[in-house]
């Protein structure tokens, strides 16, 4: 059961079991990690008042925006010429859902338990970007190394990694990564 003034954020159900929380969302719409036994979970970013989905803010500057939230989905920045694809929604018995497909539903990653939608929304779109900084590093650590052959197990793990990862985002974006 959720605390007062708290959204806690679950892994997707199981056929018999709920799932683990992962992280929640407090009053201040600040996302954080999963509490631990002795501490309080990292904060990992925020819902600002404009509904833009923003990484932890740094020691003088706001954290990067990394998407927005429209009513009860999730979408990345807006371009200049072109509005942000979307990356998925809260339904309504509170599954995270990625975005739909043309003939079905979008695969659940996560539920929500509390009233905070928003902030669950951007804990799995934060995720994401957590992955991709991973894959971007990786791509740095391998163009950098004389011995390229050392990166492909890691390489091959991520790369069947991504695709089933419970997080919110545009795998076009990390398209280059996959062979062709």
């Amino acid at each position: 059961m959720p605390k007062k003034n708290k959204t806690d954020i679950h892994k997707k159900d199981g056929t018999f079991f709920q799932g683990d929380e992962v992280g929640h969302v407090d009053k201040d719409k600040k996302i954080r990690k999963k509490d631990g036994f002795f501490f309080k979970g990292d904060e990992i970013g925020y819902v600002d008042k404009d509904k833009k989905i923003r990484k932890k803010d740094g020691f003088i500057f706001k954290g990067d925006e990394v998407g927005q939230i429209k009513k009860n989905k999730a979408f990345d920045k807006d371009g200049i010429l072109f509005k942000g694809n979307e990356f998925g929604y809260v339904d309504k018995d509170g599954n995270v859902r990625q975005k739909d497909g043309i003939l079905f539903s979008g695969r659940i990653i996560g539920k929500v338990k509390g009233r905070d939608y928003e902030g669950a929304l951007a804990f799995f779109v934060l995720k994401f970007k957590n992955l991709s900084d991973k894959v971007k590093s990786l791509e740095n650590e391998y163009n950098a190394s004389k011995e390229k052959t050392k990166y492909t197990n890691r390489i091959n793990g991520l790369l069947e990694y991504l695709p089933k990862s419970d997080s919110l985002g545009t795998l076009i974006s990390l398209k280059k990564y996959y062979p062709s």
